[in-house]
Protein backbone atom coordinates (compact mmCIF):
# COMPACT_ATOMS: atom_id res chain seq x y z
CA UNK A 1 0.00 0.00 0.00
CA UNK A 2 1.46 3.41 -0.92
CA UNK A 3 2.36 5.75 1.92
CA UNK A 4 -0.16 8.40 2.85
CA UNK A 5 0.55 12.11 3.21
CA UNK A 6 0.99 11.84 6.98
CA UNK A 7 3.64 9.09 6.53
CA UNK A 8 5.56 11.24 4.08
CA UNK A 9 5.42 14.40 6.19
CA UNK A 10 6.53 12.54 9.31
CA UNK A 11 9.26 10.53 7.59
CA UNK A 12 12.60 11.15 9.26
CA UNK A 13 15.42 10.80 6.76
CA UNK A 14 18.07 10.70 9.49
CA UNK A 15 16.26 7.86 11.22
CA UNK A 16 16.03 6.01 7.91
CA UNK A 17 19.80 6.29 7.51
CA UNK A 18 20.26 5.04 11.08
CA UNK A 19 21.64 8.40 12.20
CA UNK A 20 19.25 9.30 15.01
CA UNK A 21 22.02 9.04 17.61
CA UNK A 22 24.84 10.14 15.30
CA UNK A 23 27.04 13.14 15.92
CA UNK A 24 25.89 16.52 14.64
CA UNK A 25 28.68 16.36 12.05
CA UNK A 26 27.38 13.04 10.68
CA UNK A 27 23.81 14.34 10.63
CA UNK A 28 24.89 17.52 8.84
CA UNK A 29 26.78 15.46 6.27
CA UNK A 30 23.71 13.27 5.59
CA UNK A 31 21.41 16.28 5.31
CA UNK A 32 23.89 18.01 3.01
CA UNK A 33 23.84 14.92 0.77
CA UNK A 34 20.03 14.96 0.75
CA UNK A 35 20.03 18.68 -0.08
CA UNK A 36 22.42 18.18 -3.01
CA UNK A 37 20.14 15.50 -4.46
CA UNK A 38 17.01 17.62 -4.07
CA UNK A 39 18.59 20.81 -5.41
CA UNK A 40 19.96 18.88 -8.38
CA UNK A 41 16.42 17.87 -9.29
CA UNK A 42 15.20 21.43 -8.74
CA UNK A 43 18.00 22.80 -10.95
CA UNK A 44 16.97 20.42 -13.75
CA UNK A 45 13.38 21.64 -13.49
CA UNK A 46 14.46 25.27 -13.44
CA UNK A 47 16.57 24.85 -16.56
CA UNK A 48 13.72 23.12 -18.36
CA UNK A 49 11.42 26.04 -17.54
CA UNK A 50 13.77 28.74 -18.87
CA UNK A 51 14.51 30.02 -22.35
CA UNK A 52 17.91 29.11 -23.76
CA UNK A 53 19.21 32.60 -23.01
CA UNK A 54 18.01 32.47 -19.40
CA UNK A 55 19.42 28.94 -19.02
CA UNK A 56 22.86 30.30 -19.84
CA UNK A 57 22.38 33.13 -17.38
CA UNK A 58 21.24 30.64 -14.73
CA UNK A 59 24.25 28.37 -15.25
CA UNK A 60 26.72 31.25 -15.22
CA UNK A 61 25.21 32.74 -12.09
CA UNK A 62 25.24 29.50 -10.13
CA UNK A 63 28.66 28.34 -11.33
CA UNK A 64 30.35 31.60 -10.37
CA UNK A 65 31.52 31.34 -6.76
CA UNK A 66 31.62 35.14 -6.60
CA UNK A 67 27.86 35.39 -7.23
CA UNK A 68 26.09 36.50 -4.10
CA UNK A 69 23.20 34.61 -2.57
CA UNK A 70 21.10 37.77 -2.97
CA UNK A 71 21.80 37.92 -6.70
CA UNK A 72 20.96 34.23 -7.13
CA UNK A 73 17.71 34.55 -5.17
CA UNK A 74 16.72 37.64 -7.14
CA UNK A 75 17.18 35.70 -10.38
CA UNK A 76 15.08 32.83 -9.03
CA UNK A 77 12.31 35.15 -7.79
CA UNK A 78 12.24 37.03 -11.11
CA UNK A 79 12.62 34.11 -13.50
CA UNK A 80 11.18 31.12 -11.61
CA UNK A 81 8.15 32.29 -9.65
CA UNK A 82 7.33 28.73 -8.55
CA UNK A 83 10.85 28.01 -7.25
CA UNK A 84 9.69 27.40 -3.67
CA UNK A 85 6.97 25.03 -4.89
CA UNK A 86 9.60 23.13 -6.88
CA UNK A 87 11.75 22.73 -3.77
CA UNK A 88 8.79 21.47 -1.74
CA UNK A 89 7.72 19.08 -4.50
CA UNK A 90 11.21 17.63 -4.90
CA UNK A 91 11.62 17.29 -1.13
CA UNK A 92 8.29 15.46 -1.02
CA UNK A 93 9.35 13.24 -3.94
CA UNK A 94 12.68 12.45 -2.25
CA UNK A 95 10.98 11.44 0.98
CA UNK A 96 8.46 9.32 -0.92
CA UNK A 97 11.27 7.49 -2.71
CA UNK A 98 13.04 6.91 0.60
CA UNK A 99 9.87 5.47 2.14
CA UNK A 100 9.36 3.18 -0.85
CA UNK A 101 12.98 1.98 -0.69
CA UNK A 102 12.65 1.35 3.03
CA UNK A 103 9.48 -0.71 2.47
CA UNK A 104 11.20 -2.70 -0.29
CA UNK A 105 14.07 -3.47 2.08
CA UNK A 106 11.61 -4.62 4.75
CA UNK A 107 9.90 -6.92 2.25
CA UNK A 108 13.17 -8.72 1.44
Amino acid sequence: MPPNLKDILQFDVLESFGLTNASEEEKDKALEHETVIILGEVADRIEASLSEEKQEEFRALFRDPASSEEKRMKFLRDQVPDFEDMVLEETFRFKLEMIEEEKEDEDK
